[in-house]
């Protein structure tokens, strides 16, 4: 859905110091979303993992979704903003020197302008009031390309966007979503 090249989230695993695993889906639908992550949770149980840590918050209601899935393979979940309520993450996250932009909004909340902006306290004040500061419920995804704990930032370029209409299964049954996405790529340096 966010369509996200494996460079860039390379890149940005790379910039931060961590190895990546990635977990391929058959398609934007998540239709196979449960099957394909309980199949690499069992996998990385074998290997030793004990916990996945998320970013959600408590109003998202998505820990007892995660607990479902992951804990009968032995797996804990860790969710350290747990507790914050939105202003309050987004206030941590506006002080922490981390700098991301939007590559995908919500078509029916957001506009295509709100592609490839900062998020950053003009972005926050100029959402509408009907969306959630920190995107907590799809209003909004982010790429970050500099943090702190990077090493150094991730260059990219953005590109062309797209609109987008997708069917996807949710706890409430299958729903349509339309997002604007922007794509991105990694800047080459001509040598």
């Amino acid at each position: 859905m966010h369509g996200l090249p494996t460079h860039l989230l390379r890149a940005q695993a790379d910039a931060a110091g961590l190895p990546l695993l990635t977990v391929a889906l058959s398609g934007p639908g998540l239709d196979d979303y449960v099957e394909v992550m309980n199949t690499a949770t069992r996998e990385l149980h074998r290997d030793g993992i004990r916990a996945f840590a998320f970013g959600d918050l408590e109003h998202s209601g998505a820990l007892a979704y995660r607990e479902d899935q992951f804990t009968p393979h032995g797996v804990e979940m860790v969710e350290p903003l747990w507790g914050m309520t939105s202003d309050q993450c987004m206030a941590e996250y506006l002080g922490s020197g981390i700098q991301s932009i939007t590559v995908v909004v919500d078509a029916s909340l957001l506009g295509r302008d709100h592609l490839g902006v900062p998020v950053d306290e003009a972005f926050i004040d100029a959402l509408p009031a009907n969306c959630d500061p920190c995107g907590e419920t799809g209003e909004y995804h982010t790429f970050v390309w500099n943090a702190p704990y990077f090493r150094s930032p991730v260059g990219f370029t953005t590109g062309r966007t797209e609109y987008l209409e997708h069917r996807i299964g949710t706890q409430d049954g299958v729903k349509e979503f339309t997002y604007w996405r922007m794509h991105l790529h990694r800047e080459t340096h001509p040598s």
